[in-house]
């Protein structure tokens, strides 16, 4: 989807022609079909080059995604260390998405990245608390810190 993409095109094509030099690359995408609603998501954009930066934009489709509102921010050295280490304390290496969520109509929530030149990603549809470890915290607490809501532990 249109949503969950870096510059245009998914992830996973940009990281395999990047070289191992290239900068850590992170998309979180979270999208929701209210009952009777339009379809909203949230894409959240975090690359770490001496520093970073943070992009956070919210999109509503009709018919095709079209962004609503974008917040942009810097990250210094240790925000962009301190991001790491919340992806660690929040299990994401530790994710698989071999669950099989049958039938769901509802929300689905995305991390993906690339590290090194290596691509890793997760897709959650309707997370039920069995699935362990859960994507849905550790999305919201990067979401809220992408808003600047929330700050992340030093």
């Amino acid at each position: 989807m249109q949503v969950n993409r870096y510059r245009g095109e998914w992830l996973g094509d940009v990281c395999g022609f990047e070289s191992t030099n290239a900068p850590e690359i992170y998309v979180l995408s979270r999208t929701s079909i209210p009952i009777g609603g339009q379809m909203r998501a949230a894409r959240v954009t975090i690359r770490l080059e001496r520093g970073g930066e943070v992009t956070h934009e919210l999109m509503e489709s009709p018919f095709d995604w079209e962004v609503t509102s974008t917040t942009k921010n810097a990250l210094d050295a240790s925000s962009a260390e301190a991001f790491r280490t919340m992806l660690l304390e929040g299990n994401f290496p530790q994710m698989a998405s071999d669950q099989d969520p049958g039938f769901c109509d509802g929300d689905t929530d995305t991390l993906e990245s690339c590290v090194r030149g290596r691509y890793f990603g997760i897709i959650r549809r309707c997370e039920q608390a069995g699935d362990t470890p859960l994507l849905r915290p550790l999305a919201d607490a990067i979401e809220a810190f992408a808003l600047g809501e929330q700050t992340i532990r030093r």
